[in-house]
């Protein structure tokens, strides 16, 4: 986080990213719920500049809260390759997405990995095993 004092002694941390605050906001204003939410603005992080990195940048959010259906996600994902696309940045774009589907299939994923690791048990980590 980018935080320093300012004159007067005051501790002052800049914005890092919107989810936080906005997820913060849900809850004190008792916002009902399913709601969509957008924000955009600058952000900052301390980290060491690096090629393509400032360490202010500017940030679009979309969040959506109270909605447990993919549907969703298909909607956010469509309205960002068309803010993409309406920007005239979505030339060299590729999205992949990565999902464990249903809780089906992330319970036979779950002990694929079970299956897989028990033969290294051995060699892992504490943390590993657990």
């Amino acid at each position: 986080m980018y935080s320093f004092n300012d004159k007067g002694g005051k501790s002052i941390t800049l914005r890092p990213e919107f989810t936080a605050a906005i997820v913060r906001l849900l809850i004190e204003k008792k916002l009902q719920t399913p709601i969509k939410l957008f924000s955009t603005g600058p952000a900052f992080r301390y980290e060491r500049p690096q090629k393509g990195r400032q360490r202010q940048f500017h940030q679009i959010n979309f969040e959506v809260f109270g909605v447990e259906d993919s549907k969703a996600d298909v909607e956010l994902i469509s309205l960002a390759q068309h803010l993409l696309t309406e920007f005239g940045i979505n030339k060299n774009v590729k999205l992949e997405i990565n999902s464990l589907g249903d809780s089906e299939t992330i319970t036979k994923y779950r002990e694929a990995l079970i299956l897989y690791f028990t033969k290294y048990q051995n060699d892992l980590s504490e943390d590993s095993k657990n």
